[in-house]
């Protein structure tokens, strides 16, 4: 599962990824796509975040958080959110991560 540039907007969670850290996902997908000291903006949720397209369809896994703090360590994470547009999709990106022995759930 290779990561692409994506266009997320209109993404909203559709899932979980459990139990997996940072390094986990590092080494699963490589560098995220998106990190908060990338941002020209940041809406104050979201450190990280990987991107991939499935189907044509952008999914991504990020870190959401209600208490938003910059000096968050991603390397602290181990739930992470599935985002989408299409349900169908993050399915189908749910399953592939279970393949890999990940704990992930739509919603």
């Amino acid at each position: 599962m290779k990561q692409e540039v994506i266009n997320d907007i209109g993404c909203s969670r559709k899932g979980t990824l459990k139990r997996a850290s940072y390094k986990m996902l590092v080494s699963n997908f490589g560098i995220p796509a998106w990190t908060i000291e990338d941002a020209d903006y940041t809406d104050e949720k979201v450190t990280v975040e990987f991107t991939f397209s499935i189907n044509g369809s952008p999914v991504t896994v990020y870190d959401y958080k209600k208490e938003f703090d910059v000096r968050r360590n991603p390397e602290e994470i181990t739930d992470w959110s599935i985002g989408a547009k299409d349900i169908n999709a993050a399915i189908v990106f749910v399953g592939m991560l279970r393949d890999r022995g990940l704990e992930a759930e739509t919603k």
